[in-house]
């Protein structure tokens, strides 16, 4: 045996850091000299990459040690077969290839640059995606709201203005934030202030992101109009369309990012790959993970996250009204206005909904008890 029972190869990252990939033979349990480098690298490099050659496997041993390591969230597992890791690695990530791991690992490190950058924006920066970002804490009263819309004059004032609109879920006039809050609560304010939020983006990818903006407000429509005829209450038609509004925000921030690269994305989709597909394969992530991740950062309720990060795979939340709406809309519009031409079937989607539909008319409760 040599004096290192393993191999190191050192790999620049696009964003110029190194990551340590690790190769093993033969199994690793405590007393493998692969456990001792292991916190020290995890702590000098930016990813290490523990690569199991083909008669490798991690011991049963290991399972209390690896997770006890410092920068866990670093260590990437690369193993051919389920078989060579006897233990369950819970949140440490675990890759068939190399090549993969690589390439999931710029993919996130250039979202994460994504998001920090557009986060950066002078036009970011405003009151309202912090104000909606309060309201993601389940403590959060109505005073201590109507004292931060009170310090927002400008926000104030464009809050009364849309619960006046003809689109608001009252005919009745309202004369301050006082009165918006008693009236509408915390939810309505919230939808309002999602609708101001929405004209940040259009602002921020004006020239870029024309015909997806376009989209956006397409999709918006049709979400209100796909609830509004099967009767569901006007705040829940407001919650679909704003999931409208919202759903290609990833979209939007990857163009943005990338535009110099996305053209090969449409050259694969020309060739039959679906657009989740054709994104990997270019970047390694796909807009819906980017737009998981912006959601989150400018404070987006949760029953919306699922319409952002599913809406091309939407079997992870089978029931999800909103979601399952979202597929239907974005599935005709590029099938059928925007003739695209790797579009995600929608038509299966059909027969959820119309469950769900019936389900929550005949119960008849308040739908925000469900996940509109």
């Amino acid at each position: 045996m040599p004096e290192y029972p393993f191999q190191l190869r050192v790999h620049k990252l696009k964003d110029e850091t190194l990551a340590a990939e690790i190769i093993t033979d033969g199994v690793i349990d405590l007393s493998h000299q692969v456990v001792d480098i292991l916190e020290p690298f995890l702590e000098r490099y930016a990813f290490v990459f523990l690569h199991l050659g083909k008669a490798s496997a991690l011991d049963y041993t290991l399972e209390k040690t690896f997770k006890t390591l410092k920068n866990l969230d670093k260590l990437i597992v690369v193993a051919e077969k389920d078989l060579q890791i006897r233990f369950d690695l819970d949140m440490i990530l675990r890759f068939c290839r190399l090549e993969s791991a690589l390439l999931v690992v710029d993919g996130n490190m250039a979202v994460a640059r994504a998001v920090k950058k557009v986060g950066s924006l002078p036009v970011m920066n405003q009151s309202v995606f912090r104000i909606l970002k309060i309201l993601k804490d389940p403590g959060v009263t109505f005073e201590r709201l109507e004292k931060i819309l009170n310090n927002e004059e400008a926000i104030a004032e464009s809050v009364v203005e849309c619960a006046n609109n003809t689109k608001a879920e009252s005919e009745r006039s309202f004369t301050g934030i006082k009165s918006v809050l008693s009236y509408q609560g915390l939810e309505g304010v919230r939808l309002i202030l999602l609708e101001l939020a929405f004209k940040i983006f259009e602002i921020i990818f004006a020239n870029q992101g024309k015909d997806k903006l376009l989209h956006l407000k397409y999709s918006a429509y049709l979400m209100g109009r796909m609830a509004n005829l099967v009767g569901l209450e006007k705040r829940a038609i407001r919650k679909m369309r704003i999931a409208g509004l919202y759903h290609d925000v990833g979209w939007l921030l990857m163009h943005h990012m990338f535009a110099t690269d996305y053209p090969k994305v449409f050259g694969l989709m020309a060739k039959g790959k679906r657009v989740n597909e054709a994104e990997f394969e270019i970047f390694g992530l796909t807009h819906q993970e980017i737009g998981e991740m912006i959601a989150h950062e400018i404070g987006l309720p949760d029953y919306l996250i699922p319409s952002v990060a599913c809406h091309h795979t939407p079997d992870i939340y089978p029931k999800d009204v909103v979601l399952n709406a979202m597929v239907v809309c974005n599935g005709f519009l590029n099938s059928h206005i925007e003739r695209v031409v790797a579009y995600t079937p929608f038509e299966n989607r059909f027969s959820v909904l119309n469950d769900e539909y019936r389900r929550l008319i005949i119960e008849k409760g308040d739908v925000r008890n469900h996940s509109i």
